[in-house]
């Protein structure tokens, strides 16, 4: 039979920074049970450097954006490893310019941008293996498209063609390219 929790008040922000210092984890676990942490708190998490209570937290919860940013810059890959929620747009963007692809390679075998601007920055990587993996799984944002098309790696684009046809924008973008066969390999592809 599961131990009944009994509902407790939630905590100002500063009470909530008072308990993550006081390094109580059971209370702690107690407490993230029932309430989600201010902003102010998850930072804390940071700052008091406690792994375990962070660790417990993500448990329940998903992290601020901030809080995200903060995990990302400690470059602690299997934190986020064992995060189990989809980063912000904002945290998507900072691990893309942090630019350890290993790292956003494990990222997107578990998740796909939300963010169009970290999308398009991700195309960037080099990776013609991680980039035709991605892409097999997830339709590009319109501005993704049209980096990819500036990005001129024809087989990449070639493949992308194969699995769905390219936005207004991108197919404009594809006008300018030199390699006028791209654009009717996609037009016939596509019927256009």
């Amino acid at each position: 039979m599961k131990k009944k929790i009994k509902p407790i008040q939630r905590f100002s922000p500063a009470e909530e920074v008072e308990l993550i210092e006081a390094g109580d984890i059971e209370l702690f676990e107690l407490y993230i049970a029932q309430c989600l942490l201010s902003k102010k708190a998850q930072m804390e998490l940071f700052k008091a450097d406690n792994l375990k209570m962070l660790k417990a937290y993500i448990k329940w919860w998903p992290l601020s954006a901030d809080a995200e940013i903060e995990m990302l810059k400690l470059r602690n890959s299997g934190m986020l490893d064992d995060y189990p929620y989809s980063l912000h747009p904002d945290a998507q963007i900072e691990l893309v310019e942090l630019g350890n692809w290993e790292l956003v390679k494990r990222y997107v075998a578990k998740f796909s941008f939300s963010s169009a601007v970290a999308e398009a920055k991700f195309l960037q990587c080099g990776d013609y293996d991680l980039l035709k993996s991605y892409m097999e799984k997830n339709y590009l944002y319109p501005n993704a498209e049209v980096k990819l098309v500036k990005l001129g790696n024809v087989q990449l684009i070639k493949d992308y063609i194969q699995l769905c046809p390219l936005s207004k924008q991108a197919r404009l973008e594809l006008q300018k390219f030199k390699n006028s066969n791209l654009l009717e390999y996609h037009d016939t592809m596509w019927h256009i």
